[in-house]
């Protein structure tokens, strides 16, 4: 979130405006500045949006800002800058395969372009300041998203669940929080930001991930030599 910027942009286009001009100025004045295509959410259509959800170059929530959503997109590093979100900015790279710090590396890269320009709510003891309370702090968010077939189907979400949030982490449905995981399809994230840092948030969310690939592996070769048939008929 900008410093001079009140947190909540929705009623206040003017602020709103605001924030999408700074950010695309900001950018801009990077040496070799990369050049990313400005969308705003006003000038779609429901389906397109709908569409730049569905492939995770927007959130969900950013729908409901429509009126004063913008995002800036950079298609092939699958980097995206939503603005005008729940906060002002949310920075989003996607990497494929487990290569989390990869995509950290292209959102670290957009931050430290735009605090050289801009000046971001930030307290000396808290961190990076939140409209949400839970994101204070370092105010990133590492997300895998897992296909877990076999554990879904022998009811072991449940335990998989409560053995990652005793390292902080927690388990959504493929769009995230309040969605359904669809197609056996999840997304595991950090719960806390407050207190740790992005390596280590990394670190732990890439070792948890790794131990819940094994058991789901070690369920798919068991099933397998079961009855692989009835395995391919469920599934």
């Amino acid at each position: 979130n900008y410093e001079d910027l009140p947190f909540d942009l929705g009623e206040k286009p003017d602020s709103a405006a605001m924030c999408v001009a700074r950010t695309v100025q900001a950018l801009r004045l990077e040496e070799n500045a990369p050049v990313y295509d400005l969308v705003r959410l006003r000038d779609l259509t429901p389906l397109q949006r709908q569409g730049l959800a569905e492939s995770r170059k927007i959130s969900r929530d950013l729908m409901t800002h429509a009126a004063a959503a913008a995002v800036l997109l950079r298609e092939e590093e699958s980097l995206s800058i939503m603005m005008n979100e729940e906060d002002h900015l949310r920075i989003q790279a996607v990497s494929e395969g487990l290569n989390l710090a990869d995509a950290a590396e292209k959102c670290f890269r957009v931050d430290d372009s735009l605090s050289r320009h801009v000046t971001f709510a930030f307290d000396n003891q808290l961190g990076y300041l939140t409209a949400c309370p839970t994101n204070t702090g370092t105010g990133m968010r590492a997300s895998l998203l897992m296909h877990l077939p076999m554990l879904t189907l022998c009811k072991q979400m449940g335990n998989v669940g409560q053995i990652v949030a005793k390292v902080g982490l927690t388990i959504h449905g493929v769009y995230g929080e309040g969605s359904e995981a669809l197609g056996n399809l999840y997304q595991v994230s950090n719960q806390v930001t407050l207190g740790r840092s992005e390596e280590d948030v990394i670190r732990s969310l890439q070792a948890a991930t790794e131990q819940i690939v094994g058991h789901e592996r070690a369920m798919r070769e068991s099933a397998e030599k079961k009855d692989m048939m009835q395995l391919q008929d469920t599934l």
